[in-house]
């Protein structure tokens, strides 16, 4: 058993230390703890990592509408318990391989990353969410063991991606946003 104390590494975010993290790689899960201190966190960091949360909460929610998503297990406020910080948060969510920035393009079927990046969107987007930032590093890969078939629906047809070797999650929700029902269709294009 660690003691997480052990685990903090300061972040500094351009001039102050406004935050901690930790981020920790166990056999089957990742864990990251965010500690806000309370003496230099301006507000609008303070807002966007409770955004961020509130997220995470949304995805969970939600978690059966998402295959592509990088849901997580667990998403919490920290209590006496940890002994770390009342201001802080922490996310258990599945291990993957890494993200799709690190794949060379040996052995890798892009188009069936791209279908399964644009179904993450699609899926984000039917339970109102914007990303807002994808990028390579936020979009994760598993390496499977064996090749499987995946199947989706699209616009009330059924689909089937055969063969795929490399299993895609879009996640970090750092930057997202819940968008009105209104606004949806403007969000799947910002998204895109």
């Amino acid at each position: 058993r660690y003691d997480v104390k052990d685990f903090i590494k300061p972040f500094k975010q351009k001039r102050d230390k406004q935050f901690y993290w930790a981020f920790y790689n166990f056999k089957d899960y990742f864990l990251r703890y965010i500690i806000l201190d309370k003496k230099t966190v301006s507000n609008k960091l303070k807002r966007q990592v409770q955004n961020e949360m509130a997220i995470n909460r949304h995805i969970i929610k939600h978690k059966s509408k998402l295959t592509h998503t990088l849901v997580p297990n667990k998403v919490n406020k920290m209590t006496n318990k940890e002994k770390l910080s009342q201001n802080g948060y922490y996310i258990k969510m599945d291990k993957m391989s890494g993200n799709i920035g690190e794949l060379s393009n040996k052995n890798v079927d892009w188009n069936h990353i791209l279908i399964q990046i644009l179904i993450g969107i699609k899926e984000l987007n039917d339970i109102h969410i914007a990303h807002k930032d994808l990028a390579p590093r936020n979009i994760l890969y598993r390496k499977l063991d064996k090749p499987k078939d995946i199947h989706f629906k699209w616009n009330s047809k059924h689909y089937t991606l055969k063969n795929i070797l490399y299993e895609i999650r879009i996640a970090d929700f750092g930057l997202s946003i819940l968008v009105d029902k209104t606004k949806k269709k403007q969000s799947l294009r910002n998204n895109v």
